[in-house]
């Protein structure tokens, strides 16, 4: 499931758990869907550079359940040429930014 970024915390999932961390979703390509006249043409991304892009995520656990979400943001100019009807992206994380996005001690809003 996709989380808006600036509302993540607002969901129930993430809201009602004391233990909300952040992930990595490491992926090969993504689609974002572009609407021209009511039909949808799917734009894959992919790295040019390197074998996988990381995706900034959260996850919870609430009782014995699991559940994750990739962040998304509004989108960037050349994004939201593509992603053209809601305007929004997924959250992508440079190699710089990875070992911080993991660290236990952050609070909801350096997430």
């Amino acid at each position: 499931m996709n989380a808006r970024s600036e509302k993540a915390f607002d969901h129930f999932l993430y809201r009602q758990s004391i233990y909300t961390k952040g992930c990595i979703i490491p992926v090969s390509a993504f689609f974002e869907p572009h609407d021209h006249q009511g039909d949808k043409y799917p734009f894959v991304f992919k790295p040019k550079d390197k074998d996988f892009l990381s995706l900034a995520g959260i996850y919870t656990r609430i009782e014995n359940k699991v559940t994750f979400g990739i962040l998304a943001k509004e989108a960037s100019p050349l994004f939201a040429k593509i992603h053209n009807k809601k305007n929004r992206q997924p959250v992508m994380l440079s190699s710089d930014q990875e070992n911080d996005w993991l660290k236990d001690d952050r609070d909801q809003e350096e997430i």
